[in-house]
């Protein structure tokens, strides 16, 4: 049923999709379908493993509107995330916002997960990352990948924290149009959570 799936998906790459033509030879498709029969032969594959080969796959593309939710109604397959959102800078990971994390607060800095410095860790994460520029990296999927997390709060105090996952919240776009003087509007959109 997975290499149907992904052959399907494959298909559709190497077809209908809009870059087709310009990213010919990008993908390894044949990596992807070798590793997802083996998980199958060894039985080792779930639904959400499926999904993140897939994702995994969709990187070769380097399209950030490309992605893959395999999506059933089980636990196992409930969209987690760590509660928080970051921003990196430099060698650091600054918390931006919070959601159902309430240990942490804005302002906060990660330095490490797992003892992996961010500098490490984007290294080794590149190709989830897809950005040149630290500060629009997306580690959304990335900090639930570990276990813990060094901290250093805005006293200056460090502690180490377990990252636990919770359901993800749903986002609600915020958009606003506002008059400031006769002639000047400021338009506004943002993702609330």
């Amino acid at each position: 049923m997975y290499i149907t799936i992904f052959d399907d998906i494959v298909s559709v790459l190497h077809k209908d999709y809009a870059g087709c033509l310009d990213k010919v030879g990008w993908d390894n498709p044949d990596f992807y379908r070798n590793e997802i029969k083996k998980r199958q032969e060894q039985g080792k594959i779930t639904d959400q493993k499926f999904a993140e080969l897939v994702q995994d796959y969709l990187l070769d593309f380097k399209d950030l509107h490309m992605h893959f939710k395999y999506a059933v109604n089980s636990r196992e397959n409930n969209i987690t995330d760590a509660g928080f959102v970051v921003r990196r800078y430099k060698d650091a990971l600054y918390v931006v916002a919070t959601g159902k994390e309430n240990r942490l607060n804005p302002g906060d800095v990660i330095l490490k997960l797992d003892g992996r410095t961010v500098s490490e860790l984007a290294e080794f994460h590149q190709r989830q990352l897809r950005e040149s520029e630290p500060e629009r990296e997306n580690w959304t999927a990335i900090v639930p990948l570990y276990k813990t997390m060094e901290i250093k709060d805005k006293e200056g105090n460090a502690f180490l924290l377990e990252i636990k996952k919770y359901e993800k919240e749903q986002h609600h776009g915020e958009y606003s149009l506002k008059e400031i003087e006769e002639g000047t509007l400021i338009i506004n959109s943002t993702f609330a959570h």
